[in-house]
């Protein structure tokens, strides 16, 4: 995504992380939360919690915790994912098809990956 395209986007992913925001339960995971959500729509090509991270201006080990072992109830997260996207997507005879195929491969050291068939 083009930077240009993300900051004029900015708004309306705020608008949509605070409607999950009460369910992280504190402030500080909130911002970690916004921080990785800001990480996977953003500019850069690797997607990993580092460079993400720094992108944001935020610790490393922060955002990594936040990840990997802070303490949030991912189902009541997924509950309300699955309410947001009946309201905005569903109906009764609705189907969604997600074809992964579409992402290539970006590098050429990946043990036991070949690159794919990319439908772009």
């Amino acid at each position: 995504m083009e930077p240009s395209i993300f900051k004029s986007i900015l708004g309306d992913l705020v608008s949509f992380s605070d409607r999950y925001a009460r369910l992280f339960g504190q402030p500080r995971l909130k911002k970690h939360a916004i921080a990785y959500l800001r990480g996977l729509l953003g500019p850069s090509d690797r997607k990993s919690v580092e460079p993400m991270a720094l992108e944001e201006e935020t610790t490393v080990r922060t955002l990594q915790h936040f990840i990997g072992q802070a303490r949030w109830r991912d189902e009541r997260v997924l509950k309300e994912h699955q309410r947001h996207v009946s309201e905005t997507l569903g109906r009764s005879d609705g189907v969604i098809v997600f074809d992964g195929s579409s992402f290539p491969k970006q590098g050429g050291h990946s043990v036991g990956v070949a690159r794919q068939w990319c439908g772009n």
